[in-house]
């Protein structure tokens, strides 16, 4: 499921002739190969959307310096917790006051030769072999990787699908380890979050954040490396 969230906006040139290097900047940046990843508002700045995809429409120049373009992002329909995309230990009682989550567990361990290490959530358990000092489980996208991003599904066993947090009580347990090995979670708290439209002019745009004003309000677009 995808929300679809479409803004009209606008953009002055200092000089008139800079306009279609304005275009190219615009583009450059919601194009960038990195993607775009979190749109958040500024005054619900605890939460943001996950946005899945940029598209604009052709850029119009209505004045010498002034030019309208509509961008729309597709995002998750879910809006997320920004202090749930921390990673932090993982502890053995979870509360998950919102809508079902998918974590990210990363096991990390000085000894990785030989340990295996098992994650059981509310008695669901995934059993991993460990062949580097990070490995990382997304819950969400079924994935298991090294902490270079190696895709290792074929060292895990059990269903990945039953680590993911119910609302309310989880427990969380993890052991199995052979040698020392540490525990930690990306929880990724959210809330079910229905489709808009709103419309926007674009304001400014600077180091890795664009700032896009809507009357009184202000909308950032934040990209993760």
């Amino acid at each position: 499921m995808k929300t679809y969230r479409s803004y009209s906006c606008n953009f002055l040139v200092p000089d008139g002739t800079e306009w279609d290097e304005r275009v190219r900047e615009i583009k450059d940046w919601l194009f960038h190969p990195t993607g775009a990843s979190q749109l958040i508002k500024n005054d619900d700045t605890e939460y943001y959307l996950r946005v899945r995809k940029v598209e604009t429409s052709e850029f119009t120049r209505i004045y010498r310096r002034l030019a309208q373009f509509t961008v729309t992002f597709t995002c998750a329909a879910y809006q997320y917790l920004v202090r749930g995309s921390t990673r932090v230990p993982c502890p053995e009682a979870v509360n998950n006051q919102f809508e079902t989550a998918y974590p990210i567990f990363y096991i990390t361990t000085k000894y990785p030769t030989g340990n295996t290490a098992t994650i059981t959530v509310n008695g669901n358990a995934v059993t991993v072999q460990i062949t580097t000092p990070t490995t990382i489980i997304d819950v969400e996208r079924r994935m298991v990787y090294t902490g270079d991003y190696k895709i290792i599904n074929g060292n895990a066993t059990g269903d990945l699908d039953g680590l993911v947090l119910v609302k309310g009580a989880n427990t969380i347990k993890f052991g199995g380890t052979k040698n020392p090995a540490m525990l930690e979670y990306v929880p990724n708290w959210r809330h079910a979050y229905d489709r808009s439209v709103f419309q926007a002019e674009f304001h400014r745009k600077s180091g890795t954040e664009t700032q896009w004003r809507y009357g009184t309000d202000a909308l950032f677009l934040h990209r993760q490396h």
